[in-house]
Parts: C-alpha cells; structure tokens; sequence
C-alpha cells in the first residue's frame, strides 16, 4: 500500500473533488528551481546528455576530451568578438534591447537571461503542480502546511491511475538547474536552444523535439528534502475550473480528482470540534466519499496517536 499525503485546511474538495494545483509561481518556494547562468564549463546535465548521446552512436567509452569536442564544443569555435573583429561592434539586437551591446559577454549575458525568462515563463503558463508528501506522520508538515495541527491530510493511492505515471519525486540537490552558455552554445539542462529561438521567444519547437526540462519543476535546496515531497504533473490546459486571480497574477485552477483516488481523512489533534463535526457531515451526507475513512489525530502522555473515528 503506497499513499501520498496533503497537508492542508481546505475542505472545499469535500463538496465537489476539487483541489487546486498551482503554477510554479505560485508555489511558497518558487524560487529553488530558479535556472541559474553557467559561463565556464558545462553543468552536470550538458556532460550527462553528450554521454548518452556518445553512447548512441558507439562512443560510450570515449575520453572525456573526445566527448567535449564531439558533443559539445561549438563549431565554428571561433567567435567574432569585439577584440578579433572590432569593426562589427557595438552591435545592435533590437529583440534583446534597445542599446548596442558592447562586447560579445555583454551579449551572451542577455541571451542566457532570455532563455531563463523564456523557460520560466513556459513553465508556468503551462503546468500545473499538486504538491504532496510521501511522508505521513510528520509533525513539521502538520505544523507547516496542516494549520499548526488544526487542518487535515487527506491520503491518495499513489498506484491509483490519476497519480500513475504523473508524480515525480522532487530532487533535493545544492546544485542549480543550469542554463550554460559556452562559445555561444545555448543549453538548458542539457538540452540544445537555438539563439534564434532565444531571440524571436519562440521556444516550442525545442520543446516538442526535446521535451521539457523537467528538473526545472523538480529541484530543490537539500534544505527541504524533510518533506519528501512529491509532485503531480498536469497541464493548465486540464483544469476543470478557475475561479479567481492569486497574488502572483495567476488563475486559481482547480482539478478534479477522483473519489477512489483517495485512502482516508486525518483530522489534526487542534482541530475544533465545529470543523471535525463539518467535515463527518460532509462526508455522510455523500455516496462519492462511502469508502472513505476518517481517523483523528490524539495527542496524549504517550505521543500522538491516530483514532478512526468513522
């Protein structure tokens, strides 16, 4: 039996399955997987792909240098910079910015900023994440995300097929996503980006090619790895309903989830008795929750307990 836990005080779901999932923007730590610009070398994702990628055409058991030269160096590596070519600068990208750049550096800390933007922005008028824990009996969650012991954690199978395939393990690393700029070479995670595509802001084709970059919705600070959190995937697309604009500007979305998808109510040991007794009546007043069982958090002598309660 493998579930996911909720941490929450919403009891809206209880009404009509409803739960909302957020844009990464939206998210309290939004900003853990924030892609950071890598100018010298590559990132640990740039060497991973250029491997598998030497490994795909026999070369698993190239040197390191054969790998860089063959799957990573940019070719031409000659660049016309200001110093070799000083009669082509400043030069002028209007799609970047109005003033001439300078100096080639100048321009390859703007592209990589746009590709930043461009990804950030993909991500967040695009998917949509359910955050969950697979840890269930967890006091700093409870008093985190569970309104300091007063809320509750609703438990969903993580095999039931609304979670299968889509919850991914979130990936608790000091080290950043990358968007390395090497001699020119756009990457991100790995992954090629044309500056042409960087500079028209046209970043799907990429996109469909390669896929998404997930490790830009999955990574996090070490910091946070206490919550083994694990995230549900969707796209904005698959929302049932927006009701509302959040502080962040973004739409509140709310997803449908399946009655069956879910194991059991835990009612946190602070709660009030109008809000267990609101949350009973809701639950006994409807067929879609008859398999549901609700247990109550007690806290005693002896450390905190779980009682069924119906």
């Amino acid at each position: 039996m493998r579930l996911l836990a909720k941490y929450t005080n919403h009891t809206g779901f209880l009404d009509n399955n409803l739960f909302r999932f957020s844009q990464p923007k939206s998210l309290n730590d939004f900003r853990e997987a924030l892609p950071e610009i890598l100018f010298s070398g590559y990132s640990d994702e740039d060497w991973a792909v250029a491997y598998a990628d030497a490994a795909s055409v026999g070369l698993d058991g190239a040197p390191r240098s054969t790998i860089e030269a063959l799957f990573l160096t940019s070719c031409p590596a000659h660049r016309y910079d200001e110093e070799s070519f000083p009669g082509l600068w400043p030069m002028s990208e209007p799609r970047l910015r109005a003033e001439p750049f300078s100096k080639i550096s100048e321009f390859d800390q703007a592209i990589s900023e746009r590709v930043v933007e461009l990804y950030n922005n993909y991500a967040n008028e695009n998917f949509a994440i359910f955050s969950l824990s697979s840890k269930l009996i967890s006091e700093p969650m409870w008093a985190y995300y569970g309104g300091s012991h007063s809320g509750l954690q609703v438990r969903f199978w993580q095999d039931h097929l609304f979670f299968r395939d889509r919850s991914h393990p979130v990936q608790y690393s000091d080290e950043p996503v990358r968007v390395s700029n090497q001699g020119g070479m756009l990457r991100i995670c790995g992954q090629r980006v044309g500056i042409e595509e960087a500079l028209d802001g046209k970043i799907e084709e990429s996109i469909k090619s390669d896929g998404f970059p997930l490790a830009i919705l999955l990574r996090k600070k070490i910091d946070w790895q206490h919550e083994e959190e694990v995230r549900l995937l969707r796209m904005v697309s698959e929302a049932v309903k927006s009701d509302s604009i959040d502080k962040f500007g973004n739409q509140v979305l709310l997803f449908e989830i399946p009655s069956q998808a879910i194991h059991s109510i835990v009612i946190g040991y602070d709660a009030g008795e109008e809000f267990v007794e609101k949350i009973i009546g809701k639950v006994k007043s409807s067929d879609r929750w008859r398999n549901i069982e609700i247990y109550r958090r007690v806290r005693g002598l002896i450390g905190v307990l779980e009682e069924r309660i119906l």
